[in-house]
């Protein structure tokens, strides 16, 4: 198979559709700006006697960036507006993603906000609750982008800023040299060109099949999902142009039923599998959320012949 040059790579990971797309020094600026709250909210919360809030301030801020990507797409919709009020008036993580999970569409809010990922009911500090520091981030986020809705592929770049920077007061040594427990602990992520070169590569020598005989792609270290959401991209890709012209729900079951079927993916970092999950299901409903409404996570995911989603995207130990 013959090389595939970086100008003729498709843009499988970072969505091109971008007027400006945001160089890295960007994404960095951005990243150390939320670094900066997050140290914040730590400090804040340990003031109040709190052990290692650790957990519950990166969940915070997960919410954040989640609440933000479902508004800049309802920005028209009484939902989206409501989701705006309900981070308001938030008193534990726990009760946060509680009312966005029940505020959205059952696959879209139980896809983002897993009851078993935000379990924390500790109550969060009155001073984090009354601060304006989810709009700092929102308005942050929104020249990051171009005012554009937020792309996928960010929440992977977040998820490696908490594991690179740790608020973890056990850890010896400075913030910066603690990031190298990332290194220590095996934990590489992939850039973005080369998921695209080696997904593009890899499955060059395929021809899409809606009928069912389309590879499988398995990554068994698959951290947040990147080599899947590319792959996951090709394959709706490919049946976009075999599908020309269907409905929006016989798009949205299709996709849906690729995903069940043809992605799979392993990891230790069970924090990093959760994001992998609400990527590819994300992507699945791109364009396609007028098609959302009435599709429930358990049925879409328990079709017959096909496993669970988190069987096919799954932790191991």
């Amino acid at each position: 198979m013959s090389a595939i040059s970086e100008g003729s790579l498709p843009y499988l990971l970072k969505d091109q559709s971008y007027t400006h797309s945001p160089s890295r020094q960007e994404l960095v600026r951005v990243l150390k700006y939320i670094d900066q709250w997050r140290e914040w909210m730590y400090q804040i919360w340990q003031g109040e006697g709190a052990n290692d809030p650790a957990e519950e301030v990166d969940d915070l801020f997960s919410i954040a960036v989640l609440l933000y990507y479902c508004v800049r797409r309802w920005s028209q919709d009484e939902r989206g507006k409501q989701l705006l009020c309900d981070s308001q008036s938030w008193v534990s993580v726990n009760a946060l993603a509680r009312d966005c999970r029940d505020e959205l569409p059952n696959l879209i809010g139980c896809t983002m906000f897993p009851q078993a990922a935000f379990a924390s009911t500790d109550e969060v500090p009155k001073a984090v609750r009354e601060c304006d520091w989810v709009h700092r981030i929102w308005e942050a986020l929104g020249h990051l982008f171009d005012g554009r809705p937020l792309p996928v592929w960010f929440f992977g770049d977040l998820h490696q800023l908490c594991i690179a920077r740790p608020l973890m007061p056990h850890c010896e040594g400075t913030r910066g040299q603690r990031s190298e427990i990332r290194s220590r602990r095996g934990i590489y992520y992939t850039p973005a060109p080369v998921v695209d070169y080696l997904v593009a590569r890899t499955l060059a020598g395929y021809e899409f099949d809606v009928t069912g005989s389309s590879p499988t792609i398995l990554d068994p270290s698959c951290g947040t999902g990147n080599i899947l959401l590319a792959a996951f991209r090709w394959l709706c890709d490919g049946y976009a142009i075999l599908a020309n012209g269907a409905s929006a729900d016989d798009n949205l079951n299709a996709r849906l039923n690729m995903l069940c079927k043809h992605i799979a993916g392993r990891d230790v970092d069970g924090r990093a599998v959760t994001w992998a999950r609400r990527g590819v299901v994300l992507q699945a409903v791109e364009d396609l959320w007028e098609a959302v409404d009435d599709v429930n996570v358990d049925h879409v995911c328990r079709l017959p012949g096909k496993k669970h989603l988190s069987s096919r995207l799954s932790c191991i130990d």
